[in-house]
């Protein structure tokens, strides 16, 4: 993920899913450090993946009406 793309306003909010071969605890490691919000490696059950998505979405949305619920109350 290109450094600095989540402190972007516009992509801040959208959910990183890493899909790959890689199965190693480091690499899963390495991909939440780079801010990614989950991790999935092959062969992904596209009802896992698509649970997982909407998951993410769920979250993301929650926070973010969390956080403008909180900039109101600050008014």
């Amino acid at each position: 993920m290109p450094p600095g793309s989540r402190s972007e306003p516009l992509t801040r909010s959208v959910p990183v899913v890493i899909l790959t071969s890689l199965m190693e605890r480091a690499d899963k490691a390495r991909a939440l450090e780079v801010e990614a919000d989950d991790f999935l490696s092959k062969s992904v059950d596209q009802a896992e993946l698509v649970s997982r998505v909407r998951s993410l979405l769920r979250l993301k949305r929650q926070a973010s009406e969390g956080l403008s619920d909180c900039s109101e109350a600050e008014r």
